[in-house]
This record gives structure tokens, C-alpha cells and sequence, in this order.
């Protein structure tokens, strides 16, 4: 999954992760029809800026492991007076229920700022999954607050898209948010988050849902 906040590019650094997940989401929907799911990617950060990433997912459906989602994105990043500034693109691809008559690959382009505790992006997508017209996103994230080990964050996020009613109506606007709780626990990240969408293109939705994760950076 693309972060939201941006390393301190003091050196070119190539970075490592894997987590794993109760279930895997994307802007408060699950996309891997609520199942376990693991998580690999490799990021780099150059020292002007620069910055791409890739990473997989493979999930856990009836005993069988199987493919199901892959991000691949790239951007350039300046800091000024505390701030980070950001452009870039990113390309996914989902394999909806593992089944390909209902696979999703498309672009956004994006811009972000974040600050130590705030992040927020604008997506734009020419094509995005389910009504295949352009579309944009908005992405907020916000560590509320850090007490010992422990950290409580909040993100909220809007899709705007055209309206599939005929003919055309208002612009439709579909929310989504989630609240997590977590902490480090020897070298992984544990936490454990609620969240709830209402784009259900990529998958069921069901209501809100708690979903648990850990992480392990390299």
C-alpha cells in the first residue's frame, strides 16, 4: 500500500516490507473478499527527491494462496520549512474474488503535503474501477496522538465520481474513513483498526469492519 507520510531523504536508500493482514482494503472496501492476506514490497528514495516503490499481495482463500492485488508507483518529493511536497503516479491492478472476469488495472496521478503528524493527497484517475470515467480522491490522515508505544491515527477520505444514473445526475460523492490503534511489538508493528467505505466496486461491503495487521520494515 502507497504511504501517506514521506522519509527524510538525507541518502539514496532502498527500503523493505512485509505485513500481514486479517483482511485487505483499499479506501475502506476489502478486495480480497475478506480473507487473510500477505504483503510484500521494496521501496527507493534518492537523495534529489525521487522516489518509486512496487509491491504484491497474496491472499488465503479455502487453503489456497493465490495472487490478488500489485502497486507500482513513482514520484518526486522537495521538503521545505517542515513541510513535504510531493507529485506522482501510481498503477494498480486487483483481482476481484480471484476471479478475472472481474479484474481492475488503472493510473492516478496525485499530489500530496504532509507535515510530521498531518498527510493529505488529491488522486485524479482517467479510468478508475466501476464506471470507468474520470474520477478524483481525497485523502486526509492524522496522527491524533502518541502516548508510550502506543499511537492512535485517523484517516478520511472522499471519492467524487460521475453519476451512473440515466441520464446523468449529480456528482457522486462516497466517503470513507478508519481509526487505528497501534504499537511496536519487538521488531514488527502491530494494529489493529476499524474502517468503513462506500465504493463497493473492488468488493462486498458489509459495514464497518475491524481488520488486524502486522508489519515488519527492513
Amino acid at each position: 500500500m502507497l504511504c501517506c507520510a514521506l522519509p527524510a531523504r538525507v541518502q539514496a536508500q532502498v527500503a523493505g516490507s512485509i505485513s500481514l493482514s486479517s483482511n485487505e482494503e483499499f479506501r475502506g472496501t476489502s478486495t480480497d473478499g475478506d480473507n487473510s492476506s500477505a504483503t510484500a514490497g521494496v521501496s527507493y528514495d534518492h537523495a534529489s527527491g525521487l522516489y518509486a516503490g512496487v509491491s504484491a499481495t497474496l491472499i488465503a482463500q479455502q487453503g489456497v494462496v493465490r495472487f490478488n492485488t500489485a502497486t507500482q508507483y513513482a514520484g518526486y518529493a522537495v521538503r521545505r520549512d517542515g513541510r513535504s511536497f510531493e507529485l506522482g503516479v501510481v498503477h494498480r491492478s486487483y483481482r476481484q474474488h480471484l476471479d478475472p472476469d472481474y479484474d481492475d488495472d488503472y493510473w492516478e496521478g496525485y499530489v500530496g503535503v504532509s507535515t510530521g503528524r498531518f498527510a493529505a493527497r488529491i488522486y485524479i484517475s482517467p479510468d478508475y474501477p466501476g464506471n470507468g470515467q474520470p474520477s478524483g480522491y481525497g485523502d486526509f490522515n492524522l496522527r491524533i496522538a502518541t502516548v508510550e508505544n502506543w499511537t492512535l491515527s485517523a484517516h478520511g477520505g472522499v471519492l467524487v465520481m460521475p453519476s451512473d444514473r440515466v441520464p446523468a445526475g449529480p456528482l457522486r460523492l462516497l466517503p470513507d474513513w478508519r481509526v487505528a490503534v497501534g504499537r511496536p511489538v519487538g521488531a514488527f508493528d502491530v494494529r489493529l483498526a476499524l474502517s468503513d467505505g462506500k465504493f463497493d466496486a473492488l468488493g462486498s461491503h458489509s459495514g464497518p469492519r475491524l481488520v488486524a495487521s502486522a508489519g515488519f520494515a527492513f
